[in-house]
């Protein structure tokens, strides 16, 4: 029965990825037209004080091409 609930933990985990990363690139993207707006130069995220939850940067390559 275990081996049974690997794939659909999987499929949970890999949908909580999906969340996290647009959240972030909204995040990402509202404080960088926040910068633009108060200095008018474009800086990278890490400028911004901004780093990439670990969500994000723990994806890998066979978690992107799931559907």
């Amino acid at each position: 029965m275990p081996l049974l609930l690997i794939p659909g933990y999987q499929n949970y985990v890999v949908k909580g990825i999906r969340a996290a990363a647009p959240s972030f690139m909204m995040d990402l993207a509202n404080r960088e037209k926040q910068h633009l707006l108060d200095a008018r130069t474009y800086v990278n995220f890490t400028t911004l004080g901004v780093s990439a939850p670990a969500e994000v940067t723990n994806i890998t390559v066979l978690q992107s091409f799931e559907s």
